[in-house]
């Protein structure tokens, strides 16, 4: 967190020390889409995303959060609501929704066993 390089947390043995209660989802969906989330507060601030393609690659993105006080967590997603109120027409497909409400009634569910 001191600086913005990056390390192999895995590779030095850091995640033990730095992620004390690590948590994570594994999805799977009917067509075989499959996806991971892992949560690891203490490790890393940044939302950090990898994915592999159907050839085997692995694709990856960070996508920075800047400290307290010039974060804007939900700025962008603010200006596709206004955009959305002002014009009648959807940021994004009405699959996409339904995609999204499913995944939140999963978290929902899991958060009350």
């Amino acid at each position: 967190m001191r600086d913005g390089r990056t390390e192999d947390l895995v590779g030095l043995g850091l995640l033990p020390t730095l992620v004390k209660a690590p948590r994570g989802w594994l999805i799977a969906h009917q067509d075989g889409f499959r996806y991971v989330i892992a949560v690891m507060d203490g490790a890393v601030a940044d939302y950090n995303l990898a994915v592999q393609t159907r050839a085997g690659g692995i694709v990856s993105a960070q996508v920075y959060r800047p400290p307290a006080p010039m974060e804007h967590h939900y700025s962008r997603l603010a200006a596709m609501l206004e955009g959305y109120f002002q014009t009648g027409i959807p940021p994004w497909p009405m699959e996409q929704n339904v995609l999204t409400a499913e995944l939140m009634g999963r978290f929902d569910a899991l958060r009350r066993v």
